[in-house]
């Protein structure tokens, strides 16, 4: 008589944390759910594994849920090194929260790992929304009290290809040619009428990672050097700008040809301030337009600074044809410096991004915080570089992919059971690419 064949134990569901190999099976995951994010593997290594932030931190890079062989559940991990009061300290922001919907009563373990990683003085989220923010409460985040977090600012760049894209949208294709013919002559004319921001004597260089990663002593990493940490000797938190982050930042594989950054110099030949910032080609529906990753002056820098710096990013964003440059997520000082340079001011939805904190013991309240200077690389954006388009007519970072209702987990980080959320886990991460983080 044969033995009766017991039937296989079913595989488990279970957290580890994240390696370099997991980016075929996480890509495949992203790609089930139309995740608009894409990054190619020297990407993931260089976003996840080989910052400066993570060399300095041994931080993990992310977690996984694997159930068998299959990758069912992502988050990725990302640590911000920063000085708080000139003290180094440094904290850690995520990315692409995402579970399978067969496994979502799993979904908390991720956040668990993420809430609790050890020697972080906060732990932030920048791309939260209306769903998930249940499941962060459950862990002792607060959403920040900071409004202009939820503000888009938006100055005009190429009038032709604006004034094109908008009769498009109007549903006025045919007019689509002669509204761009009609903005460029505007352009031209405006140009020629109205002259450029006085530069006081300033200058503004662009400069590449090459630039930034001489020996050390060399001219521009010395100058950008002494800038940063004028910049971080003022009370509060401050995010590491040092030349190497810096020269790391425009070694994006994914994006070196997208970036820009520039410097602004006094007649001393002193660093004053710097700008950032990537382009982002038409998909779908999207509007080309540039977007403003990081800005920063020193508060002693004169009145002509900013407009001057401000002139140069249109220019450049202009010469691509981009149509607007955008700054989304910026917070305190920094929005309230741009605010100045005359944008259109655009309220987020209410539903699609939040700042939420969890705050450590030994870092102060964020109400309290003299700074709190968010610019756009301080959240993920940095780790989200591409959409996957599903549709033509389709705006795919518009839906989150794997959206249900969300019930919340109960009170404390401890207590937040794996069963108790139904969660699908996904933030509103839209177009971006890694974090830095500026005044964090």
């Amino acid at each position: 008589m044969s033995t009766p064949i017991e039937p296989s134990a079913k595989p488990r569901t279970r957290l580890r944390a994240l390696q370099r190999d997991d980016h075929a099976a996480v890509t495949a995951l992203f790609q089930r759910y139309r995740w608009p994010v894409v990054r190619s593997r020297a990407g993931w290594d260089w976003a996840l594994f080989d910052s400066p932030a993570h060399e300095a931190t041994d931080a993990d890079a992310g977690w996984v849920l694997e159930h068998g062989s299959d990758v069912v559940g992502f988050l990725g991990n990302l640590p911000v090194l920063c000085r708080h009061d000139g003290a180094p300290v440094w904290g850690a922001t995520c990315t692409t929260y995402l579970v399978d919907d067969a496994h979502r009563a799993h979904s908390t373990r991720l956040m668990r790992a993420f809430a609790a990683q050890p020697g972080a003085a906060f732990i932030y989220s920048a791309t939260a929304n209306a769903h998930s923010a249940p499941v962060y409460k459950g862990f002792r985040f607060q959403r920040a009290p900071v409004p202009e977090a939820n503000q888009r600012l938006r100055w005009l760049a190429h009038e032709g290809v604006a004034a094109r894209a908008l009769a498009t949208r109007l549903g006025l294709g045919a007019a689509a040619p002669v509204a761009q013919a009609v903005g460029s002559l505007w352009a031209r004319t405006s140009r020629w009428l109205k002259s450029p921001p006085a530069s006081g004597g300033l200058s503004v260089e662009r400069l590449s990672a090459a630039d930034l990663a001489l020996p050390r002593g060399s001219p521009w990493p010395q100058a950008w050097n002494a800038w940063a940490k004028a910049l971080w000797s003022r009370q509060g938190l401050w995010v590491d700008r040092s030349a190497a982050t810096m020269s790391w930042r425009l070694s994006d594989p994914d994006l070196s040809d997208d970036l820009a950054l520039w410097a602004l110099r006094d007649g001393q030949g002193r660093m004053l301030g710097m700008a950032m910032a990537r382009k982002l080609g038409a998909q779908g529906n999207a509007i080309p337009r540039a977007e403003l990753m990081d800005w920063a002056l020193l508060n002693t820098a004169p009145a002509e600074a900013a407009p001057l710096l401000m002139h140069t990013v249109q220019t450049w964003a202009s010469s691509w044809r981009m149509a607007f440059v955008d700054a989304k997520r910026w917070t305190n000082g920094s929005a309230q410096q741009l605010a100045t340079l005359s944008p259109r001011i655009d309220r987020l939805p209410e539903d699609s991004v939040w700042l939420m904190v969890n705050h450590r013991p030994g870092i102060p309240e964020l109400p309290d915080w003299p700074n709190w200077d968010m610019t756009g690389a301080d959240s993920d954006d940095w780790f989200c570089t591409q959409h996957l388009v599903a549709k033509s007519d389709a705006k795919p970072w518009l839906r989150a992919p794997s959206v249900a209702p969300l019930h919340r987990p109960p009170v404390g980080a401890d207590s937040a059971s794996d069963s108790a959320s139904t969660s699908s886990a996904a933030d509103s991460t839209t177009e971006g690419s890694k974090r830095s983080m500026s005044t964090l």
